[in-house]
């Protein structure tokens, strides 16, 4: 006796069973979860790949705190582990935020990873020190937070040049993805990190001139370009006649 044939997955969540239906769309808190909620979905329903409907995309984490919606009223900055522990608990479902969080938010580390050493010789990584180019500045950087928790590497492990030009000052190759630039934008200090990926036509002049700045690029690259398609106009140019 074969098990009953499955329906075809439904395009919109609200189509769904009852029970199910109260549960999407949703924003997946990490692998784990989204499995989860694919599996639930498996036992009534026979699809290849979830619709976009079902999932909810969080919000990038405002620059203000005060601006964050949550139900406890926080300080900020947040100067206590236990509270800290307690606000990423509570936004992680609602924001994507990076990691370190803005200063404005907390100096203090939301990871089970260890603080970064000053001494470059007490770390578990091999590193070449002093850093003498931007580029090794991004790789070693992205390197070690593998590893450790740090919001800049120390000052003394650095020594860069100022004779080096606006041209060589760029990196080779432009980042492969969201997260590898916004770590390189940290590291140079530029605070528009949430500029990535460009989803709004006004801030294209902006996302172009920050890349133009760094990387030897003409074009916005796939991965960085989420903008829609522009509406078609509602005016004729030419007459008919």
């Amino acid at each position: 006796m074969l098990p009953p044939k499955k329906v075809a997955l439904p395009l919109t969540p609200q189509e769904l069973r009852p029970d199910l239906a109260k549960l999407f769309p949703f924003a997946p808190k990490d692998g784990d979860d989204f499995r989860d909620h694919v599996e639930k979905l498996r036992k009534y329903y026979a699809f290849v790949r979830l619709p976009n409907d079902y999932i909810k995309a969080k919000m990038l984490l405002p620059k203000d705190p005060e601006k964050v919606v949550t139900q406890k009223v926080y300080k900020f900055p947040i100067e206590s582990t236990e509270e800290l522990t307690e606000f990423i608990a509570e936004i992680e479902s609602r924001y994507r935020y990076p990691v370190p969080l803005p200063s404005k938010y907390s100096e203090l580390n939301p990871t089970d990873k260890p603080e970064l050493p000053h001494d470059h010789t007490q770390i578990s990584v091999n590193l070449t020190i002093p850093i003498t180019t931007p580029k090794r500045l991004v790789e070693t950087a992205r390197l070690l937070r593998r590893y450790y928790f740090f919001k800049k590497i120390p000052d003394s492990w650095i020594d860069i040049p100022e004779t080096i030009t606006n041209e060589h000052d760029k990196v080779d190759q432009l980042p492969k993805s969201v997260e590898a630039l916004r770590d390189y934008m940290e590291m140079k200090k530029i605070e528009e990190t949430d500029i990535f990926p460009v989803t709004s036509y006004e801030k294209l002049p902006r996302a172009m001139e920050i890349l133009g700045q760094h990387f030897s690029l003409t074009s916005l690259p796939t991965y960085l370009n989420k903008l829609q398609d522009l509406p078609q106009p509602e005016w004729n140019l030419f007459s008919s006649t």
